[in-house]
């Protein structure tokens, strides 16, 4: 499409305007010539330049994520791996530089949470800053990421790996500590002073997110806008901010409205739209859910969703519609038969823990065939009991906290949308919790 439009503007268009305003055809065929000559230079150029820069790009990145490798020849007197710190005492000499040279330094005190600030250059435009600030993300990453890239082989193959099991624990071992020492780092972490405050604080909430997701050990994000709906679909700036502040796979929910299941022709389209512009963008996974009025599975939507997803080499999770169907066994046969990969349900009950005998048969009956993923009052105090009693092996939780907005209200009007208690409030996600939860799984 894109060589569509160039070719008729900067080609057809300006040949038919040449040829009609010149009587003699061996000069417009001269001006024509000159004109073609002229523009496919610079086309050529531009693509040339344009694909030294992204070639430029690709192999940085690529030094981050394929070129270092992991030296395990490097044992201490403990027979524990060392780090190779070339990259890291260079980017500690640029960080200890930038503190020497700064002339403004600002502590700022925002929810208990003291951040360092740093005016690193002023003659440095926010896109200069930001582009440092990405390569110092990657590079703090690099101490992690390569230890634990060498630890997935064991996952592969147990039975060859078992034999080297005091290996396998150095590096292990090895692998946690970097990650250990990774979230240290991020904690005392410089963030520039960009010219907009709003803009570093976008920065400094960045660095805070992927420092919680080393912190609190959730295996995977559900993605959703309007939790209080049940949760709706979000926005691509949603995911595209998630999928750069995180490392561990976002699942997208795909929902239009809140209510039901059973959704109109003029909705199911959306729900495609949506579903294709996700994962256009970086979702690792697409929560739905189809139903038909008799409260039976829509097989041909859900079939027709679950290829779009697989043909993407994602994962397809039908989300808690399950738990309004009227036969649970029948349906979770034929999301099996249409190629599922999980169910969020909570046994077809209000929450998990009232459901947990029929998430347990679902476990027992199925669970070697889809995914069963527990969801609705999964907290601290029965998370453990919970996939002890039913074998399930993963659990889904909201972990939210109430934020106060006192903008919410005034004596005219409210739009609080909880109950009173919630008043002037809204949801978040809170990482306590997070790292709570993921310890007691």
């Amino acid at each position: 499409m894109r060589w569509i439009v160039v070719f008729l503007f900067l080609y057809f268009i300006p040949l038919i305007v040449l040829f009609k305003n010149y009587n003699n055809i061996k000069r417009s065929f001269i001006y024509a010539s000159m004109y073609i000559t002229l523009v496919t230079t610079i086309v050529i150029t531009n693509i040339y330049i344009s694909g030294l820069n992204k070639i430029k790009e690709s192999m940085y990145y690529q030094n981050y994520s394929f070129g270092k490798e992991y030296t395990e020849e490097k044992i201490i007197n403990e027979n524990k791996p060392v780090q190779d710190t070339s990259e890291i005492a260079k980017l500690e000499e640029i960080k200890v530089n930038a503190k020497n040279d700064s002339n403004n330094i600002v502590s700022e005190n925002k929810e208990n949470d003291n951040k360092e600030v740093v005016n690193f250059d002023s003659k440095k435009s926010d896109k200069e800053l930001i582009y440092e600030f990405k390569k110092e993300i990657y590079e703090i990453e690099l101490k992690a990421l390569i230890p634990m890239r060498e630890c997935i082989p064991y996952t592969k193959n147990i039975v060859e790996n078992i034999k080297k099991l005091d290996k396998v624990k150095q590096d292990l071992e090895y692998a946690s500590d970097m990650c250990t020492e990774v979230i240290s780092i991020y904690t005392t972490m410089d963030i520039p002073q960009l010219s907009n405050d709003e803009y570093t604080k976008m920065l400094i909430d960045a660095r805070n997110d992927v420092k919680t997701a080393y912190e609190n050990g959730a295996d995977r994000v559900e993605l959703n806008s309007a939790l209080y709906l049940g949760g709706l679909t979000p926005s691509l700036a949603n995911l595209i901010c998630a999928k750069e502040q995180c490392e561990i796979p976002v699942v997208a929910m795909v929902r239009p409205r809140g209510g039901g299941f059973c959704y109109s022709a003029e909705e199911y389209q959306t729900m495609i739209l949506d579903t294709k512009l996700l994962l256009e963008h970086g979702a690792d996974g697409i929560a739905f859910g189809f139903l038909k009025e008799d409260q039976t599975l829509d097989t041909e939507r859900t079939k027709e969703v679950i290829y779009l997803i697989h043909e993407q080499g994602r994962e397809a999770v039908f989300h808690r519609a399950f738990d309004c169907v009227a036969d649970q066994k029948k349906t979770i046969e034929q999301l099996i038969g249409l190629g599922a990969d999980r169910i969020l349900t909570s046994g077809g009950a209000p929450d998990v823990w009232s459901g947990r005998e029929r998430l347990k048969q679902l476990q027992k009956e199925y669970g070697s065939e889809i995914e069963i993923l527990a969801g609705s009052g999964v907290n601290e105090n029965n998370v453990r009991e919970l996939m002890t009693y039913t074998g399930v092996h993963q659990v889904h939780s909201s972990c939210r906290v109430w934020k106060k907005d006192i903008t919410t209200s005034n004596e005219y009007v409210d739009f609080s949308y909880a109950g009173i208690q919630e008043k002037n409030q809204y949801e978040v996600v809170d990482a306590a919790k997070v790292h709570r939860l993921a310890e007691l799984c």
